[in-house]
């Protein structure tokens, strides 16, 4: 699937992100040590999906809590991709990538 990668400035150098548009309300793509690993959709009908969507509608917890969880429990850093308010954007390119949903052995120890 093609993304839509911003290249841009910050005061520690050049990061990149994914950004998902402003409509993709319910899509989150998961950085895992700061590189792109994972997309969640809570509108498609995975299995995985699913399963993230009742935790987030069941516990009233938040996609952050989600992942900083899982983080603790596997041992590994999970986060979003978050792109600074303030920022001088280098470059904005298109990237193919396969990012697949969050692994349900992880979803299923919170």
């Amino acid at each position: 699937m093609e993304y839509s990668q911003i290249s841009f400035y910050t005061l520690t150098g050049v990061k990149k992100a994914i950004n998902l548009g402003d409509f993709a309300h319910g899509e989150w793509v998961v950085y895992e040590f700061n590189k792109p690993k994972y997309y969640i959709n809570l509108f498609s009908k995975l299995e995985a999906d699913a399963l993230v969507h009742s935790i987030l509608n069941k516990r009233e917890i938040t996609i952050d809590v989600i992942l900083q969880r899982i983080s603790k429990n596997e041992g590994i850093g999970l986060t979003l991709g978050r792109i600074p308010f303030v920022n001088i954007i280098k470059k904005v390119e298109l990237v193919n990538l396969e990012l697949p949903p969050l692994p349900l052995t992880w979803l299923k120890k919170l």
